[in-house]
């Protein structure tokens, strides 16, 4: 993962010994956008305890959502209260991402995942 937005470059190793949740997502997915809310507030809540949500997307997707509140008051709010993007090249990618966590309010960092992987390993 060569781009994180919101938290520092870090590898998985470096995370041994925590509880990690890892949210494989894409902008263009409602139920992906839905689950943000509450992975938000997990991540607030038990930070101090060494939790660490993470969110990964891939750069190959051409497709988003861009929510329009900023930040939403509910979870249907973040997955129907916006505009789509269609035509998003791998260039435009991190900033679409990065709009979309300011429009969201999302305080869990994002990492993404070059080429065709869409998980880690």
């Amino acid at each position: 993962m060569k781009t994180w937005i919101g938290g520092d470059d870090r590898s998985f190793a470096s995370m041994k010994g925590r509880v990690v949740v890892l949210h494989m997502w894409q902008s263009g997915i409602g139920s992906d956008r839905r689950m943000m809310p509450m992975l938000d507030r997990l991540a607030t809540a038990h930070a101090a305890d060494g939790l660490v949500v993470l969110g990964l997307t891939a750069r190959k997707y051409k497709r988003g959502y861009v929510p329009s509140r900023e930040p939403p008051t509910s979870r249907d709010e973040v997955a129907t209260d916006g505009h789509e993007v269609d035509t998003l090249t791998a260039e435009q990618f991190v900033e679409h991402l990065q709009q979309f966590r300011k429009n969201t309010g999302v305080v869990y960092p994002f990492a993404v995942v070059d080429g065709e992987a869409t998980g880690a390993t």
